[in-house]
């Protein structure tokens, strides 16, 4: 049914969630600056690595979808798959801007904590801690099907896990220092990225 889209229509596509992408941060960004922070854990590999995430999200997908860079790395998908890869990726953008609603003037770009940081625990965070990151690994799965190229997508999925990791345990920490055992009682219910199945069980 799908297989008479030319391969510039899915390189379009991923330029057009890409810009969505980007829409959405810049809003995240001027709101995020009209809030008090108080720093907390800022480190330098934490800088490092999302520079590297900026290529992986941003830099190396528009090499592609421009000027077709990275060709000899494209695998066969059938345009199925990477149509699916388009309704993923629109998933993942509105989870990651429902998740920022949700969490309002608490969100944060980097390990800081606003003066008057509450724990969220409704929408998307009844079931899971860090529903943005599961939207950026969503995204980054989508990117790959999407594109079809190794680089593009598995360039993304690296620096983005490569960032969660080295960010993911001081946050925990972070959290936990400042909530105590309100956070505890919160791990206890919830996941990291994926609901816990033990919650999903008792539904």
């Amino acid at each position: 049914m799908f297989h008479n889209i030319p391969e510039i229509a899915f390189r379009y596509a991923l330029g057009v969630l890409i810009i969505t992408y980007g829409l959405i941060t810049i809003n995240l960004l001027k709101n995020y600056s009209k809030t008090k922070k108080v720093a907390r854990k800022k480190v330098f590999s934490e800088n490092v690595f999302m520079f590297l995430d900026w290529w992986g999200v941003v830099a190396i997908p528009w090499m592609y979808i421009l000027f077709n860079f990275f060709k000899s790395y494209n695998f066969y998908l059938p345009h199925t798959i990477r149509i699916i890869g388009i309704s993923l990726y629109t998933i993942g953008l509105l989870l990651f801007y429902y998740s920022y609603k949700i969490l309002g003037k608490n969100w944060s770009m980097t390990l800081e904590v606003d003066s008057n940081q509450k724990l969220c625990k409704t929408g998307p965070y009844k079931y899971v801690r860090h529903p943005m990151y599961s939207s950026f690994f969503l995204i980054m799965f989508a990117q790959l099907l999407i594109s079809a190229n190794l680089i593009v997508g598995g360039v993304g999925i690296l620096f983005w896990t490569m960032l969660f990791l080295n960010r993911i345990h001081a946050e925990e920490k972070m959290m936990f220092e400042l909530f105590g055992k309100k956070y505890i009682e919160y791990i206890s219910t919830t996941g990291v990225i994926f609901p816990k199945l033990s919650l999903a069980h008792k539904k």
